[in-house]
């Protein structure tokens, strides 16, 4: 029997607390599962369940009410580090750890930069200092274009990275639209090639 839940895990050590929704196969009050949390300095080691729920958007939607409730990002009672809103994960105030922080930084060194090895012109700056003279954006500009934004990113929240064992190819999909033959997560051969160069480029500098 499929069962849907909110649970809260508790770290006694220092007192702090994790909100989370779950999906399981028997019984809630059974479930060993603690938690996805990705902060390494929490270790829970007691769990309560807080509700039970027909469907998992019932669930996801509670989590969402009590993560804005509790404010758990910004507090240091909660051991979270993104807030659920609306279905979708909202980074806006989120921390990284450390060891994050500094693969992401890895990955974008030397050439794996975007823009490694492009030069803007003075011909192209003088465009757009123009471009951007006497520019005004009224407020009503500034919010459709922060609606716009948080509607591409709620669009693509819920997308997971799959490849193409046979072409190594990669791409993001709604994990219920998924092509024949495609594979969760990134292609082991791309991955190995980027934490390659990566190290290579490290090692350099």
């Amino acid at each position: 029997m499929i069962n849907h839940y909110v649970y809260l895990t508790l770290d006694s050590s220092d007192g702090r607390i994790y909100w989370g929704s779950r999906t399981c196969n028997c019984n809630p009050e059974d479930d060993p599962y603690m938690g996805s949390h990705k902060d390494k300095t929490f270790h829970p080691d007691e769990k309560y369940i807080w509700a039970t729920f027909e469907t998992r958007k019932q669930a996801d939607d509670a989590e969402d009410v009590l993560h804005d409730l509790f404010d758990v990002v910004e507090s240091s009672t909660f051991a979270n580090l993104s807030k659920r809103t609306f279905r979708h994960w909202e980074w806006q105030g989120s921390r990284h750890t450390p060891q994050t922080r500094e693969k992401l930084s890895a990955q974008k060194q030397g050439e794996l930069n975007p823009q490694f090895g492009k030069t803007t012109s003075e011909k192209q700056k003088e465009s757009v200092r123009l471009a951007h003279t006497g520019k005004i954006i009224t407020e009503t500009t500034r919010k459709r274009q922060q609606v716009s934004q948080k509607e591409a990113r709620r669009k693509r929240a819920h997308k997971k990275l799959f490849h193409n064992p046979k072409t190594n190819e990669q791409k993001f999909f709604d994990p219920t639209q998924v092509p024949e033959g495609w594979v969760t997560g990134e292609s082991p051969i791309l991955a190995k090639e980027r934490l390659t160069r990566a190290w290579e480029t490290r090692r350099n500098t």
